[in-house]
Order: C-alpha cells, then sequence, then structure tokens
C-alpha cells in the first residue's frame, strides 16, 4: 500500500466518523431556546417587570383615611333623662403637589428602565455565553475527528514500515518511530474525547437542559470577514449598547432624585371632611386643610447632598461606560478581523501548500530521496495547521459574539416582541 493512499483515506474520512449523533445543533435554535428558558435571564425579566409595575403606585397618593369617633352618657349621668350622645365621621387625604407626584413617577419609570437594560445585558452575556461554549464544542469535535484520521493515517503507516522493514527496504527505527507517533495521537485523540460530556454539559446548562441531554453536533461558523468601519461601529454602539443606555438611564433617574429631594422643602396638603351628629342637636359639617411645615430642614438638605452625589456618580459611570465601550469595541474588532484574515490565510495558502508539501515528501520517501523524519515532519506540520485553521475559525465565531455585544445588536428575531415592549 502507497502512502498516498493514505493522504486520499484521511482526506475522505467525514464529519461524521465520529460516534453517531443527533441531527445538527444549529445556534441559532439554541439561543431561541436559551432566550426561553434560562434561570437567569428569566429572573432578570421578572426583575424589570416587578420594577414597571411600580410606576402607577408612585404617582398615586397615598390611601385616604377614613374614621369614626363614637360615644355615649349612660342614663342617670347626664343632664338629660334620656342617653346623651355623639358620633362623628371623618374622612382624610394626604394630597402632595403634583410636581412631587410626576417626580415620583419618573423616578420609578427611570428605575424600571435600568432593569429593564440590565435584563438586555444578561440577554446579550447569555448570547454570547452560549456562542462561545457552542464553539468550543465544535472546535472539541472538529479537533477530534482530526486527531482520529491522522490516527488511523499513521497506524497504516507503522504497518507499511513494519512490510518494508521485513524485506529489507527501510531500518528498524522507521517503524518504532511510525508506532510512536500513532501511540501519541491516539492518545490526544482519547484525551479529546474525554472532554466532550463536560462540554456538552456546558451547552446544556446554559440551555437549562439536563446537563446529559444529547446534544447535535455544532456547525462551523462562517467566517465572512467584517466591512464595517469603526466610526460605523461606534455608531451602532451608542444607539444600541445597553451598558450606555442603562447609563443613561441612571442620570435621569438621578436627576429626578435630586428634583424629588429639593421638593422636600415644600410642603404638603392634607384635606379632611367631617360629620358630626349629637343628640338633639343639628347635624354639624366640617371642611379641613392642613399643611405640613418641613422643620427640620436639614434632614431635606441631607436629602439633596446625597441625591447631588448619587447624579455626581452616575455622570461618571456614563464617562467610564463610555470608554470602556470604545476599547471592548476597538479589541472585539481586532479579534474579528485577524480571525477572518488568518482564516482566509490558512484555507486559501497554508493548508494547500501543507497537504502539498505532505505529497512531496511522501513521493521523495518512496522513492528513497526523504528519510522517515521528513515524511514525520511533513505529516506533522499537516496535523498543526488543520488544528490551527479550526481554532481560528472558532475564535472568529466567539469574536463575533463579543462584537455583537458590546455593539448591542445581537439579540436575534426570537426576542422581538419580548425583547423590545
Amino acid at each position: 500500500m502507497k502512502f498516498g493512499m493514505f493522504v486520499l483515506i484521511y482526506m475522505s474520512i467525514p464529519a461524521a466518523a465520529i460516534a453517531a449523533e443527533p441531527g445538527p445543533a444549529r445556534l441559532k435554535e439554541l439561543l431561541a431556546e436559551a432566550y426561553a428558558n434560562n434561570p437567569n435571564a428569566a429572573a432578570a425579566r421578572q426583575t424589570w417587570e416587578a420594577e414597571r409595575a411600580k410606576i402607577p403606585a408612585q404617582k398615586t397618593p397615598a390611601d385616604p383615611m377614613v374614621g369614626a369617633d363614637l360615644w355615649r352618657i349612660g342614663r342617670g349621668k347626664s343632664p338629660k333623662s334620656k342617653n346623651a350622645g355623639q358620633d362623628m365621621y371623618m374622612v382624610r387625604q394626604e394630597l402632595p403637589i403634583p410636581a412631587k407626584l410626576s417626580a415620583r413617577g419618573k423616578v420609578q419609570y427611570h428605575k424600571a428602565l435600568m432593569a429593564r437594560y440590565e435584563y438586555d445585558r444578561v440577554v446579550l452575556d447569555l448570547q454570547t455565553d452560549v456562542t462561545a461554549a457552542y464553539y468550543d464544542l465544535w472546535e472539541l469535535q472538529e479537533s477530534l475527528r482530526i486527531a482520529r484520521a491522522h490516527s488511523r493515517i499513521w497506524e497504516r503507516v507503522a504497518g507499511v514500515s513494519e512490510r518494508q522493514y521485513a524485506s529489507g527496504k527501510v531500518m528498524q527505527r522507521d517503524v518504532l518511530r511510525a508506532h510512536v507517533e500513532a501511540d501519541r495521537i491516539a492518545v490526544e485523540a482519547a484525551n479529546l474525547e474525554e472532554r466532550l460530556p463536560a462540554e456538552r454539559a456546558r451547552v446544556n446548562a446554559l440551555l437549562n437542559r439536563p446537563v446529559d441531554s444529547a446534544l447535535g453536533r455544532p456547525q462551523a461558523p462562517e467566517v465572512d470577514g467584517m466591512t464595517a468601519t469603526i466610526d460605523a461601529l461606534d455608531s451602532a454602539a451608542a444607539a444600541a449598547n445597553v451598558d450606555l443606555k442603562s447609563a443613561d438611564h441612571h442620570i435621569k433617574h438621578a436627576t429626578y432624585e435630586l428634583k424629588l429631594a429639593r421638593l422636600g422643602f415644600i410642603p404638603d396638603f392634607t384635606l379632611g371632611w367631617t360629620r358630626m351628629v349629637e343628640n338633639g342637636m343639628p347635624k354639624v359639617y366640617n371642611a379641613s386643610a392642613l399643611l405640613n411645615l418641613p422643620l427640620y430642614f436639614w434632614k431635606q438638605r441631607a436629602e439633596v447632598r446625597a441625591a447631588r452625589a448619587d447624579l455626581r456618580h452616575a455622570e461618571l459611570m456614563m464617562t467610564w461606560t463610555e470608554k470602556q465601550v470604545g476599547a471592548d469595541l476597538r479589541a472585539a474588532a481586532a479579534e474579528v478581523r485577524n480571525a477572518a484574515r488568518t482564516a482566509q490565510v490558512y484555507r486559501g495558502s497554508i493548508l494547500p501548500r501543507a497537504r502539498k508539501n505532505l505529497e512531496v515528501v511522501e513521493s521523495g520517501y518512496r522513492a528513497g530521496r526523504a528519510g522517515f523524519l521528513d515524511l514525520l515532519d511533513a505529516q506533522q506540520q499537516l496535523l498543526t495547521e488543520e488544528l490551527t485553521l479550526i481554532r481560528v475559525q472558532a475564535a472568529y465565531g466567539k469574536a463575533r459574539a463579543v462584537l455583537e455585544r458590546v455593539v448591542g445588536s445581537g439579540l436575534h428575531t426570537e426576542m422581538e416582541g419580548v425583547h423590545h415592549e
């Protein structure tokens, strides 16, 4: 058997050479499942909905107070011959000035939006985590496929070397080195296979599935490069980044907190109405208006100082977030471009040349112009380059997810109607 047949065998081994698995696992479908089932995302959504539900309560005055005061004087203790008594019924309503109610509503409104963008952040982080786990599993399975293919090649090479050694064409060291290489790659393949359950469990955990659930085979990332400029990405992030949106609503929340604290110097009104009935007397009606006095002004001053400090904190955090988003965006964009460029070079140049080099060395080995070590080096180089391409492709898929997270535009259509309400 000639060594060229080994290369042909290797090139013809499909990805399905690994144990039979369910149909392909598509990233888009797994993300939709994660959005629907991940407990962390569900908890963040419940927090948002709870904060949103509080808005009407904050814009509504306190509940009215209703009371009754009934008293009687027993017979013989009253100057009159019959029982004497008095009944009093009252209603009171505290009425803050409209500006306070409006400010309270605005404070809660922006607090709810901060919770909404925290939910968005959790969803985008979940998308990034699922994507990373998905492509790590793809990289592992592809590495295992290639390692198994090379292991089979070296098993056959060892068999050929044994026959050539028996006929006196090669030295015994060639046989021993072929067996060593076959064993080494077989061990690497076994180690990769050992990691598969843990990688599948990582994906299943993010989907809220049982960790040992069957999972289809991931698909390779589509490395299509990136044409968007940094300026375009900056504009997109300024419009959609959830951290910037949350920081913006933190500033608005703090602004209305400060306004509400300043309004604390203005008194509130309490309106009351009373109906009094006394034996032998006509009914009496009474209307009252009370005004609370913010006499302990140092309390309001302290609340204003605290609100002003929180507003300054929110403004500083916005500045910090803007810088961080800009830096993260450029780092992620560089990772995407580097991975795309490297994958293109490997697919178009490095791998074809590594395969051609193996063919040339194999031909020289058969003709006696190249030694076994030359053949071994060529085979190891091809293995290294193939594994590098897989690693670069997986890195591209993960870097693209990170870039989408930074820009804020990574939410897929499955979330529309749920995410933006």
